[in-house]
This record gives structure tokens, C-alpha cells and sequence, in this order.
């Protein structure tokens, strides 16, 4: 889910789990690689898939991974092959897919030099060099006034390029997501020279996190069984708690 329409831009990964339980199931999903929420290379695959190994075992179902870029993992989770939909996904208009009631949260928001007076203002952000991610949402305020023209973008291949820019005063802000760039900045060896330099806030909006589930009746009945579990379980609590214990945030 790089925030593409997100069906953003990720890595994609499915995950099964054993279960000694008679009605036990497997929840065959596709992700990419977009830490701290998705991430390939770590034990628990990030805090969104650890989010969702708890909800899909409260129960004894299942969850395994496997790692492909984004499109593929959209198109693999369309196409069937196994994989019941995709994760995460932004909230929005979805054709062939049908998504779940929130798993996670994302707060969207501006990236500065510190020091520098910055506003979740559209008058004031059209005076600036904005800079995103080719391809990426950015919240609905941003993109509406990128598409009028009030804001013309100055667009980048990935969030650290971003960065790297706006340390090097080649843009005056970038939108990214919080949990991304505190993850970046502490990841990144070139990043992390740049600690004193850039700084994140205000948050410009908290977009939710789902899974987006196929519209075959295998996904539909898996998704059902997820929403019931996220309505006693409170997932956002459980990303609250994973970011403050993993990153002190």
C-alpha cells in the first residue's frame, strides 16, 4: 500500500496458519512491503500484518506470507489463486473488491525543515513546493487542490527520495504518513543524519486501513468473520499499542 490509490503501492504477502480447530480457516491474503505497517523482512511482517495475525487467531484461523510487488499483489488477490483480497487499502470507491471495517489507521501529514512555519492550509501549501510520491494518495484536501491546480506537485519516485529533498531545501514539505517517516529516519543511514533537520507535523488527515477482500463467496465469508472480530477487539487499539511498544510512538 505505498499510498497509491492504495490500492496503494506495497509488496504483497499471504498468510496461513495451522489451527487444531475444526472450523478453523485460512485467511489467504496478498501485501507489499511498506514498513512499519507491511514489512517482508521482519518475523511478524510489520505491525498492520501482526494486527491482523491476532484478529485472524482469537479464533484458531490462519495466516501465512509471501512477498510481490503491489500491482501484483492486487491483481493476484483479483484474480484468485488462493489469496480471498489484499491489505492494506485505503478507504474508497473499490470496484472489484469489497472492503473490510477498519484494521489500522494512518495519519497523513506534512513533513518540514524544522524551524519553518507549516499549515494544513490549501492557500498556504499553493505558495509552497509541495512534494509526494508519484502515484500515491495524499488525503483528500491535497489531492482535490492538486487536481484544481491550486497546488502543483513536485513529484518523487519513494518517501526517502522525499526526504532527501526536503533536507536539501528542494522542497519546501512533503506529505507522508508519520509512522513512515519516524520508521525512515531511524532505517535510513543517510536519513538519520538528517534527524536535526526535518521534522513532521501537522497531521493533515488520519485515513483508515482495511483489507480488501475479493467478491468471491469464500471472501465474502472471510470477511465477514474479520469485521466481527475488529467489533470486539478494537484493531486500532492493538496499532497503538504495537507503535508505542516498537517505535515510542
Amino acid at each position: 500500500m505505498n499510498r497509491r490509490s492504495i490500492a496503494a503501492s506495497f509488496v504483497v504477502a499471504a498468510f496461513l496458519l495451522a489451527s487444531p480447530s475444526s472450523d478453523a480457516a485460512e485467511l489467504r491474503l496478498t501485501t507489499l512491503d511498506w514498513c512499519p505497517y507491511v514489512c517482508a523482512d521482519t518475523a511478524d511482517g510489520g505491525v498492520t500484518a501482526e494486527v491482523l495475525r491476532r484478529l485472524t487467531t482469537a479464533d484458531g484461523d490462519a495466516l501465512k506470507a509471501e512477498t510481490f510487488p503491489w500491482q501484483r499483489a492486487v491483481a493476484t488477490a483479483q484474480e484468485g489463486g488462493g489469496a480471498l483480497g489484499y491489505f492494506p487499502e485505503y478507504p474508497g470507491p473499490q470496484e472489484k473488491f469489497i472492503l473490510s471495517k477498519p484494521v489500522g489507521e494512518s495519519p497523513l501529514g506534512l513533513a518540514h525543515r524544522k524551524g519553518a512555519a507549516v499549515t494544513a492550509d490549501v492557500a498556504e501549501l499553493s505558495k509552497l513546493r509541495v512534494g509526494v510520491v508519484a502515484g500515491y494518495i495524499n488525503g483528500d484536501m491535497i489531492d482535490a487542490a492538486i487536481r484544481d491546480g491550486r497546488i502543483k506537485p513536485d513529484e518523487a519516485k519513494d518517501d526517502a527520495t522525499n526526504l532527501r529533498k526536503l533536507a536539501a531545501g528542494r522542497v519546501d514539505v512533503v506529505v507522508i504518513d508519520q509512522y513512515v517517516m519516524a520508521y525512515l529516519m531511524r532505517s535510513d543511514a543517510e536519513l538519520k543524519a538528517l534527524g536535526d533537520k526535518i521534522v513532521f507535523g501537522p497531521v493533515v488527515e488520519r485515513l483508515t486501513l482495511h483489507v480488501a477482500f475479493n467478491k468471491s463467496p469464500e471472501a465474502q465469508a472471510a470477511a465477514a468473520k474479520l469485521d466481527a472480530r475488529v467489533a470486539v477487539m478494537d484493531p486500532l487499539k492493538i496499532q497503538a499499542e504495537l507503535f508505542a511498544a516498537r517505535m515510542g510512538m
